[in-house]
C-alpha cells in the first residue's frame, strides 16, 4: 500500500517533467495548461508547482513562472500560438515595431493595438492583467480578406508576435481616425512611410471595403508625394461617389471630396 501511494505521489511530481518546465521557460513567458502539457506537465503536477511556488497562476488558464512578471509580448504569443486566436498587432503599434523602434511603447498610458477579422475577445486572465499599457482589441471587416501575407513575425522581448506589415498597418491607422486618433497625428506618422510596397499596397487598396480609408490614404500619399505612389493605379481602387465627412469643421479637398484640417488644404489659385 504504502509502495502504491509513493508511486502514485512520484508520478504527481514527476521530476523529469519539472526540470525541463524550468529549462524550457523564459523569463516572463506565459503558458497555458495546452502548452504545460506538451512539455509533459500534467494537470495535477501544474497545480502542485502552483501551490509550491514554481509557476505562478495569472487567471484561469495562464500561469508564468515563480514570481516574475509577465512579459506582453509572451501573453500575445500565447494569444496567437498556444490559444489559436486570430488577432495580429497592428495599426499604430505595429508601425512602432517596425519603424519609430524596436520595441512595444509600453509605457503609463499607452494603447497597445490589437486587430481581428473575426469575432473574438480576450481571456480574462489576459484582460484583467496589468500591462504596461492598455490593449485595444479592433474587430474590423474593413478588408475584403486579410491574409497571413499581410502579417510578418517580429521578434519583441525574445517572443515571437504577428505584426502588421507596414502597408496594412497604416490603413488600419486611418480606419481609426476620429474613432481614436486624430487626422493631424496619422499625417505626422505618414511623412515617414517613404520606402512602402506599391505591390502590396495595390491588392490592399483593391480590396479595402472602407471608401473613406481609401480616400484618406491617396490624399495623404499625394501630399507627401512619396516615391511609390507612382506605382498605385487609382483607377482599380473603389473610391466611391459623394463627399465624406472626416474632419469636423475641416476643408472639403476638391480631389478626393473628403473634409481635412484647413492648413492641408491647397489654396486657390
Amino acid at each position: 500500500m504504502l509502495h502504491m501511494k509513493e508511486k502514485a505521489n512520484s508520478n504527481i511530481l514527476n521530476p523529469s517533467a519539472t526540470s525541463r518546465l524550468l529549462l524550457t521557460l523564459r523569463p516572463g513567458e506565459v503558458v497555458t495548461p495546452d502548452r504545460l502539457r506538451a512539455l509533459g506537465v500534467s494537470a495535477r503536477l501544474s497545480t502542485h508547482l502552483k501551490n509550491s511556488g514554481v509557476l505562478s497562476s495569472l487567471g484561469v488558464g495562464a500561469f508564468v513562472r515563480g514570481h516574475e512578471e509577465p512579459s506582453f509580448a509572451s501573453a500575445v504569443q500565447a494569444l496567437t500560438q498556444q490559444l489559436k486566436l486570430q488577432l495580429h498587432i497592428g495599426g499604430r503599434t505595429a508601425l512602432e515595431l517596425q519603424g519609430v523602434s524596436q520595441y512595444l511603447t509600453m509605457g503609463s498610458g499607452q494603447t497597445a493595438w490589437i486587430f481581428s477579422t473575426k469575432k473574438a475577445k480576450f481571456p480574462l486572465w489576459f484582460a484583467k492583467q496589468q500591462w504596461g499599457a492598455t490593449p485595444r482589441l479592433v474587430q474590423t471587416k474593413f478588408l475584403k480578406q486579410c491574409t497571413t501575407a499581410n502579417l510578418r513575425t517580429v521578434l519583441v522581448d525574445g517572443f515571437e508576435v504577428p505584426v502588421s506589415r507596414r502597408e496594412l498597418a497604416i490603413l488600419e491607422t486611418i480606419f481609426l481616425i476620429g474613432k481614436s486618433h486624430r487626422f493631424e497625428e496619422v499625417d505626422e506618422l505618414f511623412e515617414s512611410l517613404t520606402t512602402l510596397d506599391a505591390s502590396v499596397l495595390q491588392t490592399l487598396l483593391e480590396n479595402c471595403q472602407s471608401i473613406r480609408v481609401c480616400r484618406i490614404f491617396l490624399f495623404l500619399a499625394h501630399k507627401h508625394a512619396h516615391p511609390w505612389i507612382n506605382g498605385i493605379n487609382e483607377s482599380k481602387i473603389d473610391l466611391g461617389r459623394g463627399k465624406r465627412a472626416v474632419v469636423k469643421g475641416g476643408k472639403l479637398d476638391a480631389r478626393y471630396q473628403i473634409t481635412v484640417p484647413v492648413s492641408e488644404v491647397e489654396p486657390d489659385v
